[in-house]
Parts: structure tokens; sequence; C-alpha cells
């Protein structure tokens, strides 16, 4: 089932700051939510977006999931490069009760981040793989923004037969 995740007024954690870090932040930014990366070191766009206000960042070290007993989010997003961490992180906000996503396993994630075509904030088209190929799912977003117009009203063009 795919949702759309009202995310304003609630706070995400995201834990990293490299470029899985920068795409989930980048997906939520428009959200209206309040967001915090902590991670020792953020991309550029992470870092921009923090000194314009938008996000906060903190420079630390993440070892274990006791960041979410000072940060007390609503979701949790574990983007680090360190698999066996994600997975301590993600188990500890599901045993907090916070919805929970780690960019390394899908099956681990509450949800997945869907490639999303937003048609000039009118309509949105979301592609999923059930976190099987993001990069699939994204190549495909891509495909169907080529084919629409800048003019919502314009027809959506099928591109494929669903098999019977």
């Amino acid at each position: 089932m795919i949702v759309d995740l009202l995310l304003e007024g609630k706070a995400v954690l995201v834990i990293g700051g490299g470029v899985q870090a920068t795409r989930r932040v980048t997906d939520m930014i428009r959200e209206g939510c309040s967001i915090t990366v902590v991670s020792e070191q953020f991309t550029d766009i992470i870092a921009n977006m923090a000194s314009d206000g938008r996000i906060v960042v903190l420079s630390r070290s993440i070892l274990d999931d006791t960041i979410l007993d000072e940060i007390h989010p609503d979701i949790v997003v574990a983007t680090t490069d360190d698999d066996t961490l994600n997975s301590i992180i993600v188990r500890g906000g599901k045993e907090r009760g916070m919805i929970s996503y780690s960019a390394s396993n899908a099956q681990e994630s509450d949800y997945h981040h869907l490639a999303v075509a937003d048609i000039n904030d009118t309509f949105k088209i979301a592609i999923s793989t059930g976190g099987a190929s993001p990069a699939a799912a994204r190549a495909v977003r891509d495909y169907i923004c080529t084919i629409l117009s800048d003019d919502a009203s314009a027809p959506l063009q099928p591109i494929g037969r669903h098999p019977a």
C-alpha cells in the first residue's frame, strides 16, 4: 500500500550526513517537518540547508541508539555507511515507538522513500519497487517527468502495458 505520509509538525532525526542523508532530507524538506541531521561530516547540500536555517545539524559521532533518547524524534532515518549501526538505530527507534527507516535494509524499515514526480505542486506520481531497486524507481520517475509537460493538465501517456 502506498500512502502519502504527512510530516508537517513532525520531528525527523537523520543519522548520517552523506549522499543517502542528502536524498532523504531533500525528500522531506518541503513537508513542513523539523529535521535534525547528526553526523561527523555533512555534504555541502546539508551544510547549506543548515546555514540557511532550514535544518539543524549536530556534528558528532554516533555509536549506538542513545541519541534517540536525547532528541525524541517522531521519525528516525538511519543513513550511515555502517549497516550494523543502521540496524541498531532502526531497532531502537521501533522500540521507542518511532517510525524508522534504514537506508541499508528495506526490510527493517517501516516505510520506503518513493521516487516521486511532483508536477507543479498539483499532483504527485509515486513509483515504488518496495525497496528492491531504488535506482529503477528513479529511472521510471525521470522518464515520467520527461513525458509530462509543465502544464499540470497535460494528459498522462501510458508507458507500458500491465501484464494480464
